[in-house]
């Protein structure tokens, strides 16, 4: 399994409340038939949800990001976020990984840019796919 990475936090703050969209499937097939209704039946697979998140970044944060993207993830890779539609908690997480490259926009201070993330949230860590977390002593069993 990949490695799982954490957000560089430290770095790159929460995103802006009017720059977040969470947006996702129902995680329902719908298909179309000739006659009568749509046939509907529920995905069997994982759904992912598409986020998108704006955070105000300094030009360090910029580079930052840049590295994270390309040096860490390697632009596919997925890393823990805290997953803002709950509450704030040690166990808020959810894996992400990015949908696209993080694209930047300058404000009117020169100091800052708007960093647009669009993200595609994979799973909640605190209740699906527990397995993926292992390390060389300790591996999953059922």
């Amino acid at each position: 399994m990949a490695e799982i990475y954490p957000w560089p936090r430290t770095s790159i703050p929460c995103p802006l409340v009017e720059g977040y969209v969470d947006a996702g499937d129902d995680g329902v097939i719908r298909t179309t038939v000739q006659s009568g209704p749509q046939r509907a039946r529920p995905r069997v697979s994982a759904v992912s949800a598409q986020v998108t998140a704006v955070v105000m970044v300094r030009r360090a944060g910029m580079q930052v990001l840049e590295d994270f993207y390309f040096l860490t993830l390697r632009r596919v890779g997925r890393f823990y976020w805290r997953d803002f539609r709950k509450p704030a908690a040690d166990d808020n997480v959810a894996v992400y990984r990015f949908a696209a490259r993080p694209s930047y926009a300058p404000t009117s201070s020169p100091e800052f840019w708007k960093a647009t993330l669009q993200l595609e949230r994979l799973t909640t860590v605190n209740g699906h796919f527990l397995l993926d977390f292992y390390d060389e002593t300790t591996w999953p069993t059922t």
